[in-house]
Formats: structure tokens, sequence, C-alpha cells
């Protein structure tokens, strides 16, 4: 059996979306889905983003950035959004940042540069379904570095998922939560208290943390 094939197969029983679906059916829509993927610049080599166990999802994730892309009203709403975004997470100490994606674009472009799926997100980011930011070095904000999705719960935002090249997984990769826990805690704590910024905008954190962030830089 070939690899597409046998993809093709597992996912006929994998989810109750597809128990009425067939084979044939199945391939039309991963076809439709490898198009619209190579039209966004998707990176198919990897295979979580060429055959993803999610096919249904990020089927409809490709063709809503298409959607948001060509809408014009999609953009201008967004804008409305990342102004309450950059307000609520936008963030920097010892040497790196938070900042929210300007465009669809920009994080169907760092899943391609990370290697990662984050580019399946990007239209459900830009419509409010969910949160995509990137953590960055201050001295290149420019490049990527790790990818975050947000989630709240109980009222308090917390990562739902943060990683960077191929999602960590190559040879003594370490956790970004684990190796970046300084940061990201001193993060959430802000953003949880409700975003405190003084009168130019810097964040304000509590005198235990500036301690902090001066001993890092």
């Amino acid at each position: 059996m070939t690899k597409a094939a046998h993809y093709v197969r597992r996912l006929v029983p994998c989810c109750g979306r597809y128990a009425t679906a067939t084979p044939a059916q199945i391939l039309e829509m991963w076809n439709d889905y490898l198009s619209m993927a190579e039209k966004l610049g998707y990176d198919l080599r990897e295979e979580t983003v060429a055959m993803p166990k999610d096919l249904q999802e990020r089927h409809d994730a490709a063709a809503a950035i298409i959607r948001v892309n060509s809408t014009a009203a999609e953009m201008k709403k967004y804008k409305y959004r990342r102004r309450k975004l950059e307000k609520k997470y936008a963030f920097s100490m010892g040497g790196y940042c938070v900042l929210i994606p300007t465009c669809s674009a920009e994080i169907v472009q760092e899943g391609k540069t990370l290697h990662h799926c984050v580019g399946g997100y990007a239209a459900r980011h830009i419509e409010g379904q969910t949160t995509i930011l990137f953590l960055r070095k201050q001295k290149t904000p420019g490049r990527s570095f790790l990818t975050i999705e947000l989630r709240e719960s109980k009222g308090r935002v917390e990562i739902q998922q943060i990683h960077g090249y191929r999602n960590e997984g190559y040879k003594h990769a370490v956790s970004p939560r684990k190796k970046f826990a300084w940061f990201l805690d001193a993060w959430l704590d802000w953003v949880n208290r409700g975003s405190e910024r003084d009168k130019d905008g810097a964040p304000v954190l509590p005198v235990k943390k500036q301690t902090e962030e001066v001993k890092t830089a």
C-alpha cells in the first residue's frame, strides 16, 4: 500500500465526521487541501503539513485563509482586533518580546520558517477563534523564533501550545515552556493582572520581576 493510500485509509475510522465519507471523498478533500496549501505557500515537504491528522479542519482553515486574504472587510475588522491584542499582550522583558501578527500571511510565513503547521490557524486567529502570538528576541524582532497559541480557562489566559523549529522534534530539544518559564510566567502573570502599562506604554511589573529583568539583561 502506498503512503498516500495508507493515509486516506487511516482517516476513514479516525473521526465521526468521516463515518459516512468514502475513501474517494476523502481523497478529493485531500487533493483540494493540497491545492490550497500550495497556493498559500505551506511547506508540503513536512508530513504533518501535507498529511494532517485533522484533514477536515486543515482543509477548512486553508479555505478560510484564502477567503480572508481576498476580503478587505475581514482585514479591516482584524485591525480593530489587533489593536486590542496589542494592548493586552504586547510585552518585552529580558531581551525577549511578544509580538502580535499583522496579518494572516505573517502567520503562514511563521509556519513555513519554523516548519510547523501554525499556518492552518491563521484564519481562526484573524476571525478571533483563537489567538496566535510570536515570541521573538528583541534584537531580531523580524526573525521567527517561537510561536504561541493561547486559550482562556476560567477567566484566565493560559498557553495552549508553544513551539519553535519543527515543534522541537529533533535530538536534545528542550521544551520552550520549560526553557522560557521565567519569561512566560512573568508575562502571563502580567496579562492576568490586567496588562497594566505606564504612561509610555511599557508593561508595569512587580518590583521583584523588574529586578529580575535587570539581572537578565
